[in-house]
């Protein structure tokens, strides 16, 4: 999970307000990846798994661990707070306060709220995984682009107009009250998840842009991605979960590197 948003609270919406709703922030493009990336990628992704590994049972950080989060957040946070800055002004606050939650027993790492005030979160067993700065700091981007473009607060509105269509659904069917709060939390559910995989790619292609910026190098980082994935005891995948495939994330970091390269290191925001 990348990002954590409350259930939404059912109030009556407007039509005109419903859709004001699931049509706010700013969108970032997604690259249209070409054969020769999606060939870097899947080359990629072979040789991680090959010679790759994962700790089944991620242990906690070493010392050296917790030098390089200190290392790689004082050089990547200042970075991607000015990005951010750069990218939407004074609509949000840009001062991330970047933490360790000690109480996670998975490897994650997310994007959340304290009030106004973004946060971003690694587990320690996380910081126990990842194998080096590049990884790191390319996670570290990634997360400040869910801030960037606003997924948290298009989710949870996507959520809520989701919950609102589900009620109203089963209401129209002549459901009970019972049936009609089923349907506003299985719409919900669908509503906060049908831009998630959107959402982790336009993330990614963020977090490119910061990671080069800060020094590192995205490529490297996003070879993360392709080791093999540990696995919580439920046999569900933790900080994975439901993400787009491994090789297309590859495959777009590496073309969004080349449309760096291509247009003088700048992003191409659409609203």
């Amino acid at each position: 999970m990348r990002y954590r948003i409350p259930l939404p609270t059912l109030r009556p919406l407007s039509a005109g307000l419903f859709l004001l709703l699931v049509a706010c922030g700013t969108t970032y493009t997604v690259p249209q990846v070409s054969s020769r990336n999606s060939q870097a990628a899947n080359a990629i992704f072979t040789e991680e798994q090959r010679s790759g590994s994962a700790s089944l049972n991620p242990g906690q950080p070493t010392q050296s661990d917790m030098a390089r989060f200190r290392r790689v957040v004082a050089r990547v946070e200042p970075v991607g707070e000015a990005f951010c800055r750069a990218e939407i002004g004074n609509s949000r606050t840009c001062d991330v306060t970047v933490t360790i939650d000690k109480d996670m027993a998975q490897p994650n790492a997310y994007q959340t709220y304290s009030g106004t005030r973004p946060i971003i979160a690694f587990s320690r067993p996380m910081l126990a995984e990842v194998r080096n700065d590049d990884e790191l700091a390319f996670i570290l981007g990634h997360e400040m682009g869910h801030h960037i473009a606003a997924h948290v607060d298009k989710q949870g509105q996507q959520a809520l107009a989701g919950a609102l269509l589900g009620g109203i659904a089963v209401a129209a069917l002549g459901g009970d009250p019972n049936d009609a709060m089923s349907g506003a939390m299985v719409g919900s559910m669908v509503g906060s998840h049908s831009y998630s995989q959107r959402y982790e790619l336009e993330a990614d292609v963020v977090g490119t842009q910061i990671t080069r910026q800060a020094g590192y190098n995205p490529v490297t980082g996003a070879r993360f991605f392709a080791r093999p994935k540990p696995q919580q005891s439920s046999g569900q995948l933790s900080f994975w979960g439901t993400h787009p495939p491994d090789r297309q994330r590859l495959a777009t970091v590496l073309e969004t590197v080349d449309e760096l390269d291509a247009n003088g290191g700048q992003l191409n925001p659409a609203r």
